[in-house]
This record gives structure tokens, C-alpha cells and sequence, in this order.
């Protein structure tokens, strides 16, 4: 409880230097539009922090490995692709539906091809996330809609200085079930991580739990995509930090996990709009600048 304790503690500080700081300086603004605005973008950017934590979390529990998460599986990617075509075929619908597919699609096809191998598994998720970048930019590149280019170019280069409360909606209402189900899912989690067939024989559905597992997932993915763009390696630091400091059980460590990436991408969001203002950057520009070396570390350490 000590850990949850501090990790909420660590949001709620997060949360208020986010609101404090910003293009025009530090200290807590006068103007109530610019309260509301800076608390939704501060909110969104701390749902969707959670929301990736969630999916690394369950990422690397069905995968049975610590170094994959949704932006190095594909996942974000295929999400920014999916929500692209789909808005550039049916401009009128909603391209939720597109991003899930988009996420789910990659999942399918990086586990398809690479679930036996560490190395081919990361090789293969940065080659399908490049696919479907590549993918993405072709028809942005072709369509030449006006209404496509700008929440295209927000989902591929990643950041909140649009927030949408719809949007968020969707998210805290997804996080909520996922967190409800990781609970529910809680000691088939920990069995997965003991092979399939120890699993099997404890009593885990197991294919039932990676078929809600992949569809959990692609939604959490899917909405953090739509909310924040591609926003990578929160979905690794959060975990990796939470399983070292509460153990690998996934009784307390999803939780804990949750609120250290939402507290790491609102304070992410906050530098990225501050540290070179008045210009603004792309949020995982950030998350990639303290998520990048402690992956290739990791990885270090497993092939030594």
C-alpha cells in the first residue's frame, strides 16, 4: 500500500506542475479558460500514461517478456495507421474502430511471426511499426484532405495540446475496465509467466486469457493513440520500475505501474511544452529520451 500510496502522491504533484507551468512561465494561472485547459490536457495526458502502463503491463505478461511493450510490439503504430485509413475511407465515422483493428492487426501479425524468439519478437515489432508508419505517411501523402492532416499529424508525431473530452471520456472509461479485468485476471497473469502448459495445469484458460488479453490490449492501445498519438516506451519504464519495486505479481504491480506512467507522461507533457517555449515538442520525444537507454540497458543485460 506504501507503493500505491506514493505513486498516487507522485501523480498529484505531477498533476499540479502541469497546471503551473507552461509557454508563458511558472506559477498558477489567473485565467480560468487557461485552468480548465491546462487541468483537461494534464488529465488526458495522465489517462493515457496509465492506459500504456496497462497494456505494457499485460504486453509483457502474455508475451512472457519484460522488453516489449505496445510502441516496440507495433502496436501504437498500427493503432496511428488504422485511425488514419479509416478517417481517410469513412471521413464521417469515427476512427476508434480503425485504430483498435490497426492495433490488434499488429499484435496478431507480430505474434504470428515471432512468439518464439526474443530477438525476431523486437525485430519484428520495430519492423511492423515502421510498416505501418510508412503506411500512414503514404496516404497522407496521397489523400490531400485538410480534414485528415491534422489529427493524422497529431497521432503520428504524438502530444496533448488538443485534448478532447470526449476522448478522454473513452479513456478513463476503458482504463477502468482494464483495471477491473487485470484484477479479475490477476493469478492467470502470474501463471502465464510459468509457460503455457504449468498454466494449463494450474487451471488457466489460456487461451481464453490471451484472446481478452490481445482484445484488451488493441482498445487501450487504440484510445492512448487516438488521445496522445504515438507515445513510446511508457509502457516499458512504468512496469519495469513497478515490478523492481513491488515483485512481478500482479496483485499490486499493475496499479502501482499505472500511476508511475500516468505521472511520467503528465510530467513529460509538462517539459515538452515548456522546456523550449514558446515552441512546443512532441511529448515522446521525451518519454524516448528516458525510455531508449533503459531499454538497450535491459537488453544488454539479457544477452550477457
Amino acid at each position: 500500500m506504501k507503493a500505491i500510496a506514493f505513486s498516487l502522491a507522485l501523480c498529484v504533484v505531477m498533476f499540479v506542475v502541469a497546471i503551473c507551468v507552461g509557454g508563458s512561465g511558472v506559477g498558477f494561472p489567473d485565467d480560468a479558460w487557461l485552468q480548465r485547459t491546462r487541468s483537461l490536457r494534464a488529465l488526458t495526458a495522465l489517462v493515457t500514461g496509465m492506459g500504456l502502463s496497462l497494456g505494457g503491463v499485460w504486453s509483457q505478461a502474455l508475451f512472457r517478456n519484460e522488453l516489449v511493450e505496445p510502441f516496440l510490439l507495433g502496436l501504437s503504430g498500427g493503432a496511428a495507421a488504422g485511425a488514419v485509413i479509416s478517417l481517410w475511407l469513412f471521413p464521417g465515422v469515427s476512427p476508434a474502430l480503425g485504430a483498435a483493428a490497426g492495433a490488434l492487426g499488429a499484435a496478431l501479425v507480430v505474434r504470428a511471426l515471432a512468439w518464439q524468439s526474443e530477438a525476431a519478437l523486437l525485430l519484428t515489432g520495430v519492423a511492423v511499426g515502421s510498416m505501418t508508419g510508412s503506411l500512414a505517411g503514404l496516404v497522407l501523402t496521397t489523400a490531400r484532405q485538410e480534414q485528415l492532416l491534422r489529427p493524422a499529424t497529431h497521432w503520428l508525431w504524438g502530444g496533448f495540446a488538443d485534448p478532447n473530452p470526449q476522448l478522454l471520456a473513452a479513456g478513463a472509461a476503458s482504463l477502468i475496465a482494464g483495471l477491473s479485468l487485470t484484477w479479475g485476471a490477476r493469478d492467470h497473469l502470474d501463471r502465464l509467466l510459468l509457460g503455457d502448459e504449468l498454466a494449463t495445469s494450474l487451471g488457466t484458460p489460456v487461451k481464453l486469457v490471451r484472446g481478452i488479453g490481445f482484445g484488451l490490449i488493441a482498445v487501450l492501445t487504440a484510445v492512448c493513440v487516438l488521445c496522445g498519438g504515438i507515445v513510446g516506451f511508457v509502457g516499458l519504464l512504468a512496469p519495469h520500475v513497478a515490478r523492481r519495486w513491488v515483485s512481478g505479481s500482479h496483485v499490486v504491480m499493475p496499479f502501482v505501474a499505472c500511476l508511475l506512467g500516468g505521472a511520467l507522461l503528465v510530467g513529460s507533457d509538462a517539459l515538452a511544452r515548456s522546456a523550449f517555449a514558446p515552441k512546443e515538442v512532441p511529448t515522446g520525444l521525451f518519454t524516448s529520451l528516458c525510455g531508449a537507454p533503459l531499454f538497450l540497458l535491459a537488453l544488454r543485460k539479457r544477452l550477457a
